[in-house]
């Protein structure tokens, strides 16, 4: 496929892989879920993945990779890059995580209908059902929140050219490693 179709493939197969679980794992995927980060990592300007993976003829002008990222709830993902090995890494976050008092996510989720609760006493805000109340506004999973506006809609992190004269690394983790480091 085309580089471009990679927005449009990411919300299939998650809308897909939302309907097998609703199909497969009903009586579980009901009232759990998870989060979903996916990095992608490709030679920018190669028109399919054969052309990326092909030797580079005598003369021919390395062209750098590309860095692309969806996510869904409230994992990160982080891209580091350094110069050298005496260099510090230069930290940025890729995404920013789907919680409920996020003012975009707020609005959403309220004009489904949903109720996001304010963080108070230590605790984050949380996105209110029936049951009980979650701490993310997106979701793999968790379906009986969803008429309390939970979506399973991915979101997509601005691409990153990778500098060819740095070294390169992505983290993606889920929030328990991140509420006890800052990831940028």
């Amino acid at each position: 496929r085309a580089p471009d179709a990679w927005d449009s493939v990411v919300k299939t197969s998650i809308r897909d892989l939302c309907t097998r679980a609703k199909e497969e794992l009903a009586s579980k995927a009901v009232n759990s879920g998870t989060t979903i980060t996916v990095a992608m990592l490709d030679q920018l300007g190669a028109k399919y993945c054969s052309e990326a993976n092909a030797a580079a003829a005598p003369g021919d002008v390395p062209r750098p990779m590309r860095l692309r990222c969806a996510f869904l709830g409230d994992s990160v993902a982080v891209h580091a890059k350094r110069r050298g090995r005496s260099s510090p890494w230069q930290v940025v976050s890729l995404v920013d995580s789907h919680r409920p008092d996020r003012a975009d996510e707020k609005t959403r989720i309220e004009a489904a209908g949903g109720v996001v609760r304010p963080s108070r006493d230590g605790c984050p805000a949380r996105l209110i059902t029936r049951e009980w109340g979650l701490a993310m506004s997106r979701s793999f999973g968790d379906f009986s929140a969803v008429p309390f506006g939970l979506s399973s809609e991915p979101e997509f992190a601005p691409e990153v050219t990778l500098d060819m004269d740095h070294e390169h690394l992505v983290l993606a983790c889920s929030d328990g490693v991140w509420d006890v480091i800052a990831p940028a």
